[in-house]
């Protein structure tokens, strides 16, 4: 700043209006100007310090700094690994999805689709807000959002291409479903490149294209709109045990920093491979669920290691356990608890048996749950593989039969029921 708008700058700060006048003329005097030129200046300063002073701040979203020397890719992935399961407590194969995600993040340009990166929890305090912070502070010039407009975002995505962060979309469609009709048609305008969102802008409405195409992950209770849900690759979040030890985010210091250059290094050598870059889709995916996994199996091919067996496993795995129930996961634990509570001795329940139950509960929603149908075994295992729990067979005599077991609940039990 020069000489001249600084002492200008400390005129426009004085409130006193006889040391105002004096300061004025000395001014004036001081750099051979009018006093009336040194009053314009004054009303430039003073703008200039209401629009700083004003509520909010102006955005900017910096370009990661990329670190100075060539990272290995194995080695790389290996530390965000360690990093991710010492902070936030998932399963393998959704710690395994965040942490190539991550990554692919900082290269997501070079590829035609952006999967949703979805935290899915049953209930509250299960870490969803944690994971969108461990990934705030390693993935590719990130910006978090709870609760902002749709216009401000479909602006932001199209100005900065960052990483986009949003917390808590279950509240937002609770109060305020016309924003949460903006978020969906952004999540999946956003999902494949040159598909730019079409809206209206200015005081003439005038049509204005947005090109939303971004890296985007989202944390919610319960599922996304279907739409939503079929472009994104859901993390199963879960609470955790007493017994179980994270560290806190803010105790990484610069850990994260440094694999957040590290990625961006890696990012940037590797464009051109990643773009030419053909992975093997597993078999079991679909036409969609190959879109979504390309760009991931791309990154762990790239990375080496036993990445590339890794990623295609949690692909098959994630798809399959992909599921799109409306009901509470924690109501149902608590129901089949109290089933299985009306004899303690029994270790086991037979899978129609348990629905006979469920269905028969008076206050519960069990018997209308499927549009005015009943809960049936396929809904059942669907909202109970959520939690890691699965039906088993055993033999009845000469009978085969299939139902649940008391000690595979334990742990969800545990967890989210108090």
């Amino acid at each position: 700043m020069t000489r001249h708008w600084q002492a200008v700058e400390e005129l426009a700060a004085i409130n006193d209006p006889f040391e105002y006048e004096r300061g004025r003329k000395k001014i004036a005097k001081e750099f051979g100007v009018t006093e009336r030129t040194v009053e314009k200046a004054v009303t430039i300063a003073r703008q200039k310090q209401a629009q700083e002073n004003r509520p909010g701040h102006a955005l900017r979203i910096e370009d990661v700094e990329p670190w100075p020397e060539p990272v290995n890719g194995n080695t790389l992935l290996i530390r965000l690994w360690e990093a991710l399961g010492a902070r936030v407590n998932l399963s393998d194969e959704s710690q395994v999805a965040v942490t190539i995600w991550t990554l692919y993040s900082h290269a997501f340009q070079c590829f035609g689709y952006s999967p949703i990166l979805h935290a899915k929890s049953p209930d509250k305090r299960c870490g969803k807000s944690t994971l969108l912070e461990f990934i705030r502070h390693t993935s590719n010039r990130p910006l978090k959002s709870a609760n902002t407009s749709g216009a401000a975002l479909f602006r932001a995505v199209e100005k900065w291409k960052p990483t986009l962060l949003i917390d808590e979309l279950d509240s937002q469609a609770e109060t305020d479903k016309r924003k949460c009709a903006e978020l969906r048609n952004l999540l999946n305008a956003g999902f494949e490149q040159g598909n730019p969102y079409l809206r209206s802008s200015g005081e003439n409405f005038e049509p204005v294209m947005f090109d939303v195409f971004c890296p985007k992950a989202v944390a919610s209770i319960g599922s996304l709109p279907d739409t939503a849900a079929d472009r994104a690759i859901v993390v199963a979040m879960r609470r955790k045990l007493k017994t179980e030890k994270v560290k806190r985010l803010r105790d990484a210091g610069g850990t994260l920093a440094e694999l957040q250059a590290k990625c961006a290094r890696w990012a940037r050598d590797h464009a051109e491979a990643l773009r030419q870059a053909r992975p093997k889709i597993p078999d079991e995916l679909n036409d969609r669920q190959a879109d979504i996994w390309e760009p991931l199996l791309a990154v762990a091919d790239l990375c080496g290691g036993d990445w590339p067996n890794w990623a295609r496993e949690t692909a098959v795995r994630l798809c399959a356990e992909k599921s799109t129930g409306e009901m509470s996961g924690v109501a149902l634990l608590k129901d089949i608890r109290s089933v299985f509570d009306q004899d303690l001795e029994v270790e086991r329940i037979e899978r129609d048996c348990l629905l006979l139950a469920l269905n028969k509960m008076d206050e519960a929603p069990w018997s209308t749950i499927r549009r005015g149908k009943e809960l049936n075994a396929h809904r059942l295992g669907m909202m109970l593989a959520e939690f890691g729990i699965e039906a088993r067979q055993w033999r009845n005599g000469r009978e085969r039969e299939r139902g649940y077991y008391r000690e595979d609940f334990e742990d969800a039990w545990t967890r989210y029921l108090s």
